[in-house]
């Protein structure tokens, strides 16, 4: 679980940016997201690719569901892709997930009698890479608060509120999807509303002591002489999201060495 100090030991190191293409390749063909250009270790890709295929993106998580296998890993590292495909900010985040959530619902909806198990796993990955999310971005405005002079008090703070708000966005979506979908799907997902109050509260928890400790340390007169305004905050929220999506990428990379190696992430806790 992360804490105020940042992430656990080994989670991620500026050197796993130099592996993105060879880690998630294969997953971004899947979806449609193309061959990644990973920027070296400490560097910034200026160029943004264009993000996934969100419809692309459905039909994958829906072939993930029903090939079946480790659906919470499975889901996981699909979303952990597409996360880190283009700069990491709340409404991409938003896109990711409820496309995520709708390749269940469709999954799911011609096969009700065994669906229980099936959205339960997909619900843990789904939550589990909504934490790594969390990860990254507290890391991503860990490292502006030290670089005071390219970033607004306002803005940093705007992100700090937009990273508060991943503890609801499982859930709000799952509403969503419910209320858009049919009535098959309505019942199905309707006995989950309670999984991902609760999967939403565990990361609401897992990202508080960073938030509060974040608030303490972002420096009053950042960006000095420059106002805050809509440009700013669409500069910031890029800057912070390509900083994120380069670390997210580097976790994602080291969850694949350690799952390799037979390592269990300890992280990964069991949910009723």
């Amino acid at each position: 679980m992360l804490g105020a100090a940042g992430c656990r030991a080994g989670a991620w190191h500026p050197d796993n940016r130099r592996s993105i293409t060879n880690n998630t390749v294969a997953v971004r063909t899947l979806f449609g997201l193309g061959s990644p250009e990973a920027p070296g270790a400490g560097e910034m890709s200026e160029k943004q690719e264009p993000g996934p295929d969100l419809q692309g993106l459905k039909e994958a998580a829906r072939q993930v569901v029903e090939s079946g296998g480790d659906l919470q890993t499975r889901i996981r590292d699909l979303m952990l892709a597409a996360f880190s495909s283009t700069h990491l900010d709340l409404p991409h985040i938003r896109q990711v997930t409820r496309s995520v959530v709708e390749g269940v619902g469709a999954a799911v909806e011609s096969r009700t009698g065994e669906s229980g198990e099936v959205i339960r796993q997909s619900l843990d990955g789904i939550g589990e890479a909504l934490s790594k999310a969390g990860e990254a971005s507290t890391l991503a405005l860990r490292e502006a608060t030290g670089r005071a002079a390219e970033f607004s008090e306002h803005d940093l703070r705007r992100a700090l509120d937009d990273l508060a708000s991943l503890q609801g966005l499982l859930l709000d979506t799952l509403g969503e999807v419910t209320k858009a979908g049919s009535a098959t799907l309505s019942t199905v997902f309707a006995d989950f509303q309670n999984h991902a109050r609760i999967s939403g509260a565990a990361l609401g928890e897992q990202l508080a002591g960073s938030i509060a400790a974040l608030h303490r340390v972002i420096p009053p007169a950042g960006r000095e002489g420059l106002k805050a305004g809509a440009q700013t905050a669409v500069q910031t929220a890029e800057q912070l999201g390509r900083i994120a999506s380069g670390i997210l990428a580097g976790i994602g990379a080291g969850l694949k060495v350690e799952r390799q190696a037979g390592i269990e992430d300890p992280d990964r806790k069991e949910s009723g």
